[in-house]
């Protein structure tokens, strides 16, 4: 039932939105699981950039459909107040800053 938001890739051809419909016997909700099944060889990933890079680094993930893009996806951190910001609430963007190589305003960064 819920599958079918997975069997479907938008991707993105000179620019162009293409729609590439995808099966197979494994699916997953869980990021997590679908890197581990890649590395293990048991199919194709749709994944982020960002959280392979050290796998196509090394080689123990490979690069397919060089040719096709995504579109980027929009991350919000959602608070209440940025005057009352807790420390760990900033820890945690801070480090989503870093890790995904966000871009931030200068009112986050409480400049």
């Amino acid at each position: 039932r819920g599958q079918r938001v997975f069997d479907r890739w938008r991707l993105l051809e000179d620019g162009e939105p293409r729609d590439v419909l995808v099966s197979g016997r494994l699916s997953t909700a869980s990021g997590e699981v679908l890197h581990d099944w890649a590395r293990d060889g048991r199919g194709l990933a749709l994944k982020a950039l960002w959280d392979i890079k050290d796998d196509l680094e090394t080689g123990r993930l490979v690069e397919c459909l060089a040719d096709y893009h995504c579109d980027e996806i929009e991350l919000y951190a959602i608070f209440a107040s940025r005057r009352h910001l807790p420390p760990r609430v900033r820890v945690f963007l801070d480090f989503l800053t870093e890790a995904l190589g966000v871009a931030t305003t200068a009112a986050l960064q409480g400049h």
